[in-house]
C-alpha cells in the first residue's frame, strides 16, 4: 500500500481528490489533505508519504516551493502537480524539481489513472531494487573483487567475463565506478586503505598506481566529483605531497573501466609541469594553490539552458575571474581546468543537436593553447561557449516553432473529424500539457480554440455557397449537432450562420 497527501486551497477539490476511486484500483492510501504548503510541509515532516499531489498556487507556501522543500529532505517522494495554469514557466521549474507529472484542471480522469499507474510501476522496481540491494549486501559479496580482476587483466577478453556478473552489478549499481590514478615520486610498495572506499588495482608499476574505485553509499550516483575529492585526499595523506593525480571525469558503468584506466594512464604520463600535489581533473583544483569554484556539468546545463546569455553570465564572468588567483604557468596548465567546462558545453550542444562545422572543441582548442596571457584565453573560450549557446538556442526556435506549424497543418487538414487536444499531441510528438503551454506561447491562442476558429473559418466559405445546406456545413466542419454549431458559430461572428449566409448572398 502506497501513501498519498492531497494539497489544494480549494476544499471542495481537495476533498474531491480523496475520494476518487482510482486510489484503491493502485493501492494508493490518502493519508490526509491540506490546505497550502505550509501545512503540508508539516505533515511531510512528521510522516513522509509516498507520493505528494500538490496544486501550484497556493496561499502562504505554493506548490513549487513545497516541492523544492521535500526534494530536498525528502528526495525519494515522489511528486505530482496540478493546476489551472499552462504556463510554460511552471512547467519547466515542475520539470527541473523533477515532478512525475503536471496535470491541468479540470482533472480529466483517464490522463490522472495513466500518470498514477506508471508512477506505482515505478515505485514497485525501486522497491524491488532496494530489496535486492539489501539481499545482495547480507550475502557479503556486494563488491565482488573477482569481477574487478577480470575485467581488469587485458588477458580476459570481455566476452569471456559472465554476463551473469555484469547483470548483477548494472542493476544494483548502475554508473557507480571511476578510476583513480596516482603518480607517486617513489616506488609504491603497498596499496592504501581507505575507510568507506573499494580499492581494486588495476596496475603497479614504479611510483604509478592506477585503481578501480567506487564510492560509498552515501555518495550517490552522479556524486563522483566529491567522491574523487574525498579519495585523494586520503591518499595524499598516504603518500605526503610528492604526488599528482588524475581522475576519470565521470562515472561509468562496471564494462568501461578499461577505457577509463587508459585514459588515466595516458593523463598522467603526458601532463607535465605540474606542481607536487597536483589533480588533473574536472573539478578538483591544485591542492595547493587557492580553491575555486569550477562549473560542473549542471552549471553548465544550466546556463546554457537560459535564453539571455548575458544576464546569465555573471558566474563564468566570476569564475574567468577567478582564474587569476590561481598563479599557473602556462594556458596548458589553465586548459587543465578549463577543458572539462568546454566539453560540457560541447556535450551538451551534442545531446540535442548536430554538431555544425566549426563548433568541434578539437577545431577551436589550438588558439586556446597558444596564448600568452589568460584575459586571451577567458576571451576565446567564452566565446565558443556564446557560440554553443547561440546555436542552441536558434534551433530550439526552429523547433518550436516548426511543431505548432506542424500542429496548425494538422488542424487545417483534419479540421472536419472529431479531433482532441491528445491526437493533436500525438500528431506533433509533444506531451498534451507541453504542446497547449508551447501553442499559447506561440500564437497567444489555445489549441482548441484554434481549432474551433479554423472550423468557423471554413463554414464561412460554405455558406458563401447556397447550394450546400446549413446542416451539412455544420458536419462537414466537424460539429455533427447544428444547433449547437449555430450557437458557436453567432459567438464567434456576431450572427447566426443563416443570417450570415443572407447578408453575404444580399450583398451579391
Amino acid at each position: 500500500m502506497y501513501t498519498l497527501l492531497i494539497v489544494d486551497d480549494d476544499e471542495m477539490t481537495r476533498n474531491g481528490l480523496a475520494h476518487l476511486p482510482v486510489w484503491k484500483d493502485y493501492s494508493i492510501r490518502v493519508v490526509g489533505v491540506c490546505a497550502d504548503g505550509e501545512e503540508a510541509l508539516r505533515c511531510i515532516r512528521a510522516a513522509p508519504p509516498d507520493i505528494l499531489f500538490t496544486d501550484v498556487k497556493m496561499p502562504r507556501m505554493d506548490g513549487l516551493t513545497l516541492a523544492e522543500h521535500v526534494k530536498q529532505d525528502h528526495p525519494s517522494v515522489k511528486i505530482v502537480f496540478i493546476s489551472g495554469y499552462q504556463d510554460v514557466a511552471l512547467i519547466r521549474q515542475a520539470l527541473k524539481i523533477e515532478a512525475v507529472d503536471y496535470i491541468l484542471k479540470p482533472i480529466n480522469l483517464q490522463e490522472l489513472r495513466d500518470c498514477f499507474r506508471r508512477l506505482v510501476e515505478t515505485l514497485k522496481f525501486q522497491a524491488m531494487r532496494n530489496q535486492m540491494l539489501d539481499d545482495y549486501k547480507e550475502s557479503n559479496a556486494f563488491l565482488d573483487a573477482n569481477l574487478f580482476y577480470l575485467i581488469a587483466n587485458p588477458n580476459v577478453a570481455a566476452s569471456e567475463i559472465p554476463e551473469s556478473l555484469l547483470k548483477r552489478h548494472s542493476i544494483l549499481r548502475p554508473a557507480s565506478y571511476f578510476v583513480i590514478g596516482l603518480q607517486a615520486r617513489e616506488r609504491i610498495t603497498e596499496i592504501p586503505s581507505v575507510p568507506d572506499f573499494q580499492i581494486v588495482p588495476w596496475q603497479l608499476e614504479s611510483g604509478l598506481l592506477v585503481a578501480i574505485a567506487t564510492a560509498p553509499e552515501h555518495y550517490e550516483v552522479r556524486q563522483h566529483d566529491a567522491a574523487a575529492q574525498t579519495l585523494i585526499q586520503e591518499l595524499s595523506d598516504h603518500f605526503g605531497n610528492r604526488w599528482i593525480a588524475g581522475c576519470t571525469d565521470s562515472e561509468g558503468e562496471i564494462t568501461q573501466v578499461r577505457e577509463m584506466a587508459a585514459e588515466v594512464t595516458d593523463m598522467l604520463k603526458n601532463t607535465f609541469s605540474l606542481k607536487d600535489g597536483s589533480v588533473i581533473s574536472s573539478p578538483l583544483l591544485p591542492a595547493e594553490t587557492v580553491q575555486i569554484h569550477v562549473p560542473g556539468k549542471q552549471d553548465m546545463d544550466s546556463f546554457l539552458n537560459a535564453p539571455d546569455l548575458e544576464a546569465a553570465a555573471g558566474p563564468m564572468h566570476a569564475f574567468f575571474e577567478n582564474l587569476r588567483s590561481l598563479h599557473l604557468h602556462s594556458a596548458k596548465e589553465y586548459m587543465n581546468i578549463l577543458l572539462p567546462v568546454l566539453h560540457f558545453a560541447e556535450d551538451f550542444l551534442q545531446r540535442s543537436f548536430t554538431l555544425p562545422d566549426g563548433l568541434s572543441l578539437d577545431e577551436r582548442i589550438q588558439p586556446m593553447l597558444e596564448c600568452r596571457q589568460l584575459d586571451d584565453l577567458c576571451t576565446l573560450c567564452f566565446e565558443y561557449i556564446r557560440d554553443i549557446h547561440e546555436v542552441i538556442h536558434l534551433n530550439r526556435s526552429d523547433e518550436t516553432h516548426h511543431r505548432i506549424h506542424e500542429a496548425q497543418q494538422y488542424i487545417s487538414q483534419h479540421y472536419a473529424e472529431p479531433l482532441s487536444l491528445e491526437q493533436i499531441a500525438a500528431h506533433v510528438n509533444l506531451a498534451p500539457t507541453y504542446l497547449c503551454a508551447l501553442f499559447k506561447e506561440c500564437t497567444g491562442d489555445t489549441v482548441m480554440n484554434y481549432l474551433m476558429k479554423e472550423r468557423v473559418r471554413e463554414a464561412m466559405v460554405m455558406l458563401q455557397n447556397p447550394d450546400i445546406r446549413l446542416y451539412d456545413v455544420s458536419e462537414r466542419v466537424g460539429y455533427p449537432n447544428a444547433s449547437y454549431f449555430s450557437r458557436l458559430f453567432k459567438k464567434e461572428v456576431g450572427m447566426t450562420p443563416s443570417e450570415y449566409r443572407n447578408r453575404y448572398l444580399g450583398r451579391k
